[in-house]
């Protein structure tokens, strides 16, 4: 009776599972790292630094440099902060201080800095004078650009590069920033942004590629966004192997499955109790379901293995799961305390997911030996029945 209520519980648990969207509260709070974190954030215009790659077929000009320029002013003016999620708007004022995440304002310019090469030639060439003379435009462009190769070789090259496996194709870079410390959601947002007025601002260049939004904000955004799917693929996956692994052991289909359901439902009330806690899967809770399912089924098949000699030689069903409980048992309550205190020993880390990986792994482990050793015996005399 109790399996059932647990498993629906657990199920129920999993639908209200949610993800941790800012990476910055994956540190412990006070943590030397989320101090600098929020020194940028605070005073340097954010931790989040990305970027746009424009192609263009051609070397810079006067027209090329102008249409840069009017592409980085629709992104100061037109990229904003949407709303925020309800669910950062419903924390507790306790999980606030625990990250002092600064705070944000939806429609707030949501880039801090941008900056290219049509900046650092407009810091040097008086624009609005060089536009009354057409004639000297891209004459005078030329020259800015090679004073700066010259005097800034590093910064051009790193602002204006040609493309090597297309001579004569050049790439802008253009540089951005923005706050790190946003829910996953506003940050795709803010990239979506970006790359929609990136998508538009090429419709009237020559140009047959379309920028390239990229970077580390852009990396942290997508693996927040599929952490969660992937978590249930690399369960599905650790799932299909280990029952092809058990019937190949077993020899016999239904104890494979039997194999598998005492070290998935573990995992199951683990992950269904974080959903009723409230407490957001990251980087580290969402390995465990895996890297749990594969430690723990080794117990399992040892004592599978001793269950299978025994009734083949004769013994009864019980006697034969009797025997296993005492051989099997005892090895699998000692090896999971050892494996339980090595893991335990990540909990003293900084980096909330090891944390959370450790203890949930540990938790997972012992879940998986009392599903050894108190529902796998009650499924063994279940099927013994049915026969």
């Amino acid at each position: 009776m109790l399996v059932p209520l647990a498993v629906g519980a657990a199920a129920f648990g999993l639908t209200r599972v949610r993800v941790e969207t800012d990476f910055t509260r994956n540190f412990r709070a006070g943590s030397p790292i989320l101090e600098d974190y929020r020194f940028v954030e605070e005073r340097l215009g954010g931790a989040g630094v990305w970027e746009i790659l424009v192609p263009l077929e051609g070397e810079l000009d006067w027209n090329r440099v102008q249409r840069i320029r009017q592409l980085e002013s629709r992104l100061r003016n037109e990229v904003r902060i949407g709303d925020l999620p309800s669910t950062v708007s419903e924390e507790s004022p306790a999980e606030s201080s625990a990250s002092e995440q600064p705070p944000a304002t939806a429609g707030e310019p949501a880039l801090t800095q941008v900056l290219s090469i049509a900046d650092a030639l407009t810091g040097v060439i008086d624009i609005e004078r060089l536009e009354r003379i057409p004639m000297l435009n891209d004459f005078v462009i030329s020259q800015g650009l090679e004073q700066f190769r010259t005097r800034l070789p590093g910064l051009h090259g790193s602002l204006l590069a040609e493309d090597p496996d297309r001579p004569g194709a050049w790439y802008v870079r253009i540089l951005l920033r923005s706050r790190q410390q946003l829910p996953a959601e506003i940050q795709q947002g803010i990239i979506d942004q970006v790359r929609a007025i990136c998508a538009d601002e090429a419709k009237g260049w020559p140009i047959d590629r379309p920028p390239v939004v990229t970077g580390w904000y852009v990396l942290l955004a997508r693996i927040v966004d599929h952490l969660l799917a992937d978590q249930w693929l690399t369960l599905g996956v650790a799932t299909v192997a280990i029952l092809l692994l058990s019937w190949a052991a077993t020899r016999r289909l239904s104890r494979a499955v039997i194999a598998v359901v005492p070290n998935l439902l573990p995992i199951a009330v683990l992950l269904g109790a974080l959903g009723w806690l409230g407490i957001p899967i990251n980087m580290g809770v969402a390995l465990i379901a895996a890297v749990s399912v594969g430690l723990s089924i080794d117990s399992t098949l040892h004592y599978l293995e001793i269950v299978r000699r025994r009734t083949r030689d004769g013994a009864s069903a019980t006697d034969a799961i009797d025997s296993a409980q005492h051989r099997a048992g005892a090895a699998s309550v000692f090896a999971t305390i050892a494996l339980v205190g090595g893991f335990a020993t990540m909990v003293v880390s900084e980096f909330l997911p090891t944390v959370y990986f450790g203890a949930l792994v540990c938790a997972a482990m012992l879940g998986g030996l009392i599903g050894n050793l108190l529902v796998l015996p009650l499924l063994l005399v279940w099927l013994d029945r049915r026969r």
